[in-house]
């Protein structure tokens, strides 16, 4: 195989963040850059027994006043304080570091001299506990995130629209590994302009990684893969190539110089990320080939949603994402099946399942009527957790279905979700990567959607979103399946936010099985069903305690509920 080694509440400021944030398009691919870096950074594995660290020599021009502030890897990514797996701090002759806060320190130098600071990465996956975008890291491959790795020079902590001229370089000294990352093709020297958020996103890897090169429109896309996984190395390449080319053809964009994807195993995880010129995705080694070709295609439909596109609400200057997440996780999510069967890479039936998979996990879902409010003040306080967020996903998927049933039928078939995709698009770049949801509504409107309408019943109302009856017409049709309910017997939204039992039913399964008022679960078997995990023909297992935990087992099956479904039209005549 190939082996390669928020917005003021005025929208002149809303542009004007924006212009800041995606100045980071300027990136430049195989030395085309002729301007200065103020940051260098030269990255070195340094193998170990069993972990590679990574060795960091940071090189910048000191503030003219003698005094620069250097704040090590600040992880947005789910490892808290993760200053504390960084060491050797060290400067050159006449410097002098002080530390002035945890992972903070101020450097004294000659005004405005050439400094450099050299710091080693030493992060250990094993002490540190499972995360699930932490580090990837073992003795023979690491996957970092920028937010991991690299230091930062001058800006305060936590400013994440200042936007730096870096050079990222490579060590090949002694090392026979592969490289790849988010800045460029090869080693390097990568120089790039990118916000402090952008830079987050990004990745370096290498060591133990398969890489194999394919071209775009003539623009290199670099394949990564680290892993012992079910589906051949030259599967996963073919499908990352068509997945990246499929959809940048799709929609018509072909302005990243070079573009990286990232497969790293980790263990029962799949999820991804947008990166800066690309995207990581983590993958279970067991995962099937259809499990890759949606998390190839939805990962890389955040290229668009939200990374060019957006969305937010004027009136609410200040809110969480939680208010717009409906469409960058919802959309994005019916994007990937609508892409992936366009493409022919999967049946128009597997986009089908799909659907109705979502339909019957919003049949148990606890949250399934909640208001953008609602969300919106469960982030403010805390509160909002894994079942809120998978809401996102198919409350948004289903009226993206919706609203493309109803382009194809204003349309006669002549344009679909695509076409005001691509419209959005175009309109967020005129606006600096911003769309207000009126601009939004507007263009859907122009395709013969009342998106407005829809926005203020189904997501500011709470009221429970229908699938159109056409949707998949005229291969299937809308009909009802039969689903027991989801009954254990006490408050299921209680015992999701505190993991407490409160109003335990009185003569119920639970309370039969020896559960009582205030017992807090420490750990739950087979009783998701809003994630699509739950088997109605198995009992549920709670574990309660921690010193002499305690297990009980019992039936959550409750009475049956009718729930739309699509079927096939040859099935449905038949009933």
């Amino acid at each position: 195989m190939p082996r390669l080694n928020t917005r003021s509440p005025d929208v002149q400021a809303e542009r004007a963040r924006r212009l800041r944030l995606l100045l980071m398009m300027v990136a430049v691919f195989g030395g085309g850059h002729s301007g200065t870096a103020q940051v260098r950074y030269s990255i070195r594995p340094l193998p170990t027994d069993s972990l590679l660290h990574l060795r960091i020599a940071t090189t910048f021009t000191g503030e003219a006043d003698g005094v620069t502030r250097f704040a090590l890897p600040d992880d947005r990514f789910g490892v808290a304080s993760l200053h504390r797996w960084v060491r050797d701090v060290e400067a050159g002759p006449n410097v002098r570091l002080a530390a002035r806060e945890p992972g903070v320190y101020e450097v004294s130098h000659e005004p405005r001299a050439e400094v450099q600071v050299v710091y080693t990465v030493a992060y250990d996956p094993n002490e540190a506990g499972f995360k699930p975008f932490g580090p990837s890291v073992d003795a023979h491959h690491f996957h970092f995130f920028g937010a991991q790795w690299m230091a930062r020079v001058g800006a305060e902590k936590g400013a994440h629209e200042v936007v730096r001229s870096i050079e990222v370089e490579f060590d090949d000294t002694d090392w026979d590994g592969a490289w790849a990352s988010s800045y460029g093709v090869g080693p390097g020297p990568h120089r790039i302009q990118a916000s402090d958020y952008d830079l987050d996103y990004s990745v370096v890897a290498g060591g133990a990684y398969r890489t194999a090169t394919a071209q775009c429109q003539g623009r290199p896309v670099l394949t990564a893969v680290h892993g012992d996984f079910a589906i051949a190395d030259e599967t996963v390449f073919a499908l990352t190539d068509s997945v990246v080319c499929g959809q940048r053809s799709v929609f018509s964009d072909f302005d990243h110089p070079f573009f990286t994807v990232f497969i790293t195993e980790r263990d029962d995880l799949e999820a991804g990320a947008p990166l800066l010129h690309g995207f990581t995705a983590f993958l279970d080694p067991g995962a099937s080939e259809e499990e890759l070709r949606w998390l190839l295609a939805h990962e890389m439909i955040h290229t668009w949603l939200p990374r060019s596109a957006r969305v937010f609400e004027a009136e609410h200057p200040d809110a969480p994402e939680s208010r717009t997440r409906w469409f960058h996780e919802g959309f994005t999510e019916y994007l990937a099946r609508l892409t992936l069967v366009k493409q022919g890479l999967l049946p128009r039936s597997w986009m089908v399942e799909q659907t109705n998979e979502d339909l019957r996990r919003l049949a148990y879902q606890p949250y399934r009527t909640l208001t953008l409010d609602e969300l919106d003040a469960a982030t403010q306080a805390s509160r909002y957790n894994g079942v809120h967020h998978r809401l996102h996903y198919v409350r948004g998927a289903l009226l993206a279905l919706n609203w493309d049933a109803r382009i194809r039928r204003a349309s006669e078939g002549e344009h679909s979700l695509v076409d005001p995709i691509r419209a959005l698009l175009r309109e967020a770049r005129a606006n600096d990567g911003a769309i207000e949801i009126a601009a939004l509504s507007r263009l859907f409107e122009s395709f013969g959607v009342d998106a407005a309408a829809d926005i203020e019943r189904y997501l500011e109302g709470g009221v429970l979103l229908p699938p159109e009856l056409d949707a998949f017409a005229p291969d299937y049709a809308l009909r009802s399946e039969e689903l027991p309910r989801f009954e254990p017997g006490f408050d299921v939204v209680h015992w999701i936010e505190s993991g407490a039992i409160v109003d335990l039913k009185p003569g119920g399964t639970a309370e039969r099985a020896g559960l009582r008022e205030g017992m807090r679960i420490r750990r739950r078997g087979n009783a998701a069903p809003w994630h699509g995990r739950w088997d109605p023909s198995q009992p549920i297992i709670l574990i309660v305690g921690e010193d002499e935990p305690r297990r009980f087992e019992f039936s959550a099956t409750g009475p049956s509920m009718q729930v739309p479904v699509f079927v096939a039209v040859d099935e449905s005549s038949s009933d």
